[in-house]
């Protein structure tokens, strides 16, 4: 059986929803779901069709079409305009990496396989380089997953050579990134956890459907499966002492509660939670097509919202200033908005923290071996990046080769030149700047389109090389 990694972490989650998604194959309309899979389309179109690529308008609406129970006219401009931000990652190859978007790799764990498509391989043209993976996520919500670490895995097995992988999670619709680096000694970990989740598996499926336990949870909110599920459905029939009338029991005084009643009713809750977001998802599609839906005096549908009131805050702050009235104490920056600032200047400084009260809710526990490994890695090469920033890298040999190994490219120079490049630049990389180096060098600079255009640079940029391997 081929196990994809997406549905590894779902067995993760709930072994039941993996039988219901990947044995049963049964499929629940999702609008972000199939939103999410016609940007990618779309995107992968304009990456192979090149010059018969009909336009990304065009494209988002042959997409919609597939999806009529989810999709429809309204959603062309939006797929269409995170399509654009998803091939703007394309370009990051730069000379230093070939890349190869919707790649599928694959290997075997025991008897099994297990795969998974990534948005964006960049594989090193040059010895010694990480590899890079790009993930696009359109969800409005950062959630990190152990997804990019196990694709971190395959192409390590996948590839070799590849000892280091740099991954990276971008939001598109929220234009932030979350960025790590794995090597082979912390992939020991996701490995292990690999195995482990494939046997487990394995021995479920010699079980039959009873292998595949339920585990109501917090994945049951998000779960198109929970309607049938045993656990969340009106066909579940729980022990009397786990029922939903026992709810309507609970006792007033917290002290009344007992550890074990407690966890009955918290286990209880998110379940249901589960079933009404569940039935939410079906009511909120069925409007759409069908119109409001009326309940005694309640109604549900797709209603208009009143106007929200935008305030010009240059007019505020003038009619502030002409009262007296000084316009900071009404007027504030919201966490939105300061985030789109700090991207375009530095806010260190300008804000205090300010203690928040604990306050009562539902949320995920983090996986903890797994995450502080990352995190620790992701300090170390944030501590790494700011020694670098205060001791300016001197330039070496090598550097300068790559460097006008992307000068050449940027200036569209013949595969030849590129190659000689590469050839001298290995060279520089053992040390060695014997006539094989200065051969490939000026055989890359013989280019004549360079000669007559470019001459300038190409002899400021070959004299800094003589100078550094000189010194050195």
């Amino acid at each position: 059986m081929n196990v994809r990694v997406t549905s590894l972490l779902t067995f993760e989650d709930c072994p039941r929803r993996f039988f219901a998604e990947n044995i049963l194959g049964l499929k629940v309309p999702s609008a972000a779901a199939d939103i999410g899979t016609a940007i990618h389309t779309v995107a992968e179109r304009w990456y192979k069709e090149g010059k018969n690529f009909p336009g990304f308008k065009k494209a988002a609406e042959d997409e919609i079409k597939k999806f009529p129970d989810t999709l429809n006219i309204e959603n062309v401009i939006e797929i269409a305009g995170l399509a654009k931000k998803f091939i703007s990652v394309y370009g990051e190859g730069g000379f230093d990496y070939q890349v190869i978007p919707e790649i599928r790799l694959q290997i075997p764990v025991g008897r099994h396989t297990v795969s998974g498509q990534m948005d964006a391989l960049f594989m090193p043209l040059f010895p010694g380089m990480p590899a890079k993976i790009v993930d696009l996520k359109t969800g409005r919500n950062r959630a990190v997953t152990k997804q990019l670490a196990i694709y971190a895995f395959l192409v390590v097995k996948s590839f070799g050579g590849i000892h280091d992988v740099l991954v990276r999670y971008e939001w598109v619709r929220l234009n932030e990134k979350d960025e790590y680096h794995y090597s082979e000694k912390n992939l020991i970990e996701i490995e292990l956890w690999i195995n482990q989740q494939v046997k487990q598996i394995d021995k479920a499926l010699r079980k039959g459907e009873e292998g595949f336990t339920c585990n109501p949870g917090h994945v049951c909110a998000y779960c198109g499966y929970a309607q049938q599920c045993p656990a969340t459905s009106g066909d579940y029939n729980p022990p009397v002492e786990d029922s939903i009338e026992d709810l309507a029991e609970l006792p007033t005084s917290p002290e009344l509660l007992t550890s074990e009643m407690a966890e009955k009713y918290a286990s209880r809750l998110l379940a249901l939670q589960g079933k009404v977001k569940q039935i939410e998802n079906v009511l909120k599609i069925w409007t759409e097509k069908h119109g409001p839906l009326l309940v005694g005096d309640q109604a549900m549908g797709k209603f208009e919202k009143a106007a929200q009131r935008q305030f010009d805050v240059k007019k505020v702050i003038e009619r502030c200033q002409e009262r007296g009235l000084n316009p900071l104490e009404y007027i504030t920056l919201s966490s939105t908005a300061a985030k789109k600032l700090e991207r375009k200047i530095d806010l260190e400084g300008c804000y205090t923290e300010k203690p928040s009260p604990p306050t009562w809710s539902i949320k995920k526990v983090e996986t903890v071996g797994l995450e502080s490994t990352v995190n620790t890695v992701k300090e170390t090469v944030e501590i790494l990046a700011e020694d670098e920033k205060a001791v300016p890298e001197q330039p070496t040999v090598s550097s300068l080769v790559k460097d006008f190994g992307v000068f050449l490219k940027g200036a569209e120079a013949p595969q030849e030149a590129l190659e000689n490049v590469r050839v001298a630049y290995r060279c520089s990389e053992s040390g060695k700047y014997d006539e094989t180096f200065w051969d490939a060098l000026m055989s890359a600079v013989a280019w004549q389109g360079l000669q007559n255009e470019k001459a300038q640079e190409i002899a400021y940029m070959i004299q800094q090389i003589e100078n550094v391997a000189q010194a050195g």
